[in-house]
């Protein structure tokens, strides 16, 4: 009977040793989803609604620019089945790089526009902060994806609740220290440098950077499917 009430923890022990267990996954998105809800549950008592507001402006741009832009190329890699070699990866990883890049841009220069397009002139910095976000995301390590197709989601887990449980740390501890609203995207950025730092350090793979398009355009055409769903999640 002692050993009988030990048998379910011995069990979920037994499972999550498996780096491909579906728990891994619902861990991953339960935490994940219980450190963002807990973070802005914190900020708000601690900043008021209209700096939770301000943050709202700067997320909902970041969102828009990058629904609008969404290349579907990561999700194209994990579904190929067939191997993927590395002149198509590295064409990737740079179209990537180039859209990030680009997407920053527009949100650096056009951060005082569209916080006035949307009533909130003081929003602004925040947006332009939030320009280095889309960067950081498409630098990620193209490897990383490749672990997703592996269905390595033990390492993927590790990685995005290590990186979401450092952005609420940094959140909370710089509006303690009167940061005020930029404490939130100065958090997030600090945890997409995390993402891409643990990309390139426990996922790498062989890839060579290059321009050619042409050997990517079954990847282009079922990305345009992720596009397509990311606009309309977004309207």
């Amino acid at each position: 009977m002692y050993l009988k009430s030990f048998f379910p923890s011995m069990r979920i022990s037994h499972a999550l040793a498996k780096r491909e267990h579906v728990l891994w996954v619902i861990f991953q998105q339960v935490i994940l989803r219980g450190l963002v809800g807990l973070k802005f549950l914190l900020v708000g008592r601690m900043l008021g609604p209209e700096a939770v507001g301000l943050i709202g402006v700067a997320l909902l741009a970041l969102a828009v620019t990058e629904s609008l832009s969404d290349t579907g190329l990561p999700q194209a890699i994990v579904q190929q089945p067939a191997a993927t070699n590395a002149d198509q990866i590295g064409a990737i990883w740079t179209l990537l790089l180039l859209r990030g890049f680009v997407v920053g841009l527009v949100l650096f220069l056009g951060a005082g526009p569209i916080a006035g397009m949307l009533n909130v002139p003081s929003a602004a910095p925040l947006i332009a902060l939030a320009a280095i976000i889309p960067l950081l995301r498409n630098g990620l390590h193209p490897g990383l994806y490749m672990v997703q197709r592996d269905r390595n989601f033990k390492a993927l887990a590790i990685l995005e609740m290590s990186a979401t449980g450092i952005d609420l740390c940094v959140s909370i501890l710089l509006v303690f220290y009167d940061f005020g609203p930029i404490a939130v995207v100065i958090g997030s950025i600090t945890a997409e440098l995390i993402r891409v730092s643990g990309s390139w350090i426990f996922f790498s793979v062989r890839f060579r950077p290059n321009f050619d398009w042409g050997k990517i355009r079954k990847f282009v055409s079922y990305g345009r499917w992720i596009w397509s769903s990311s606009v309309l999640s977004l309207l």
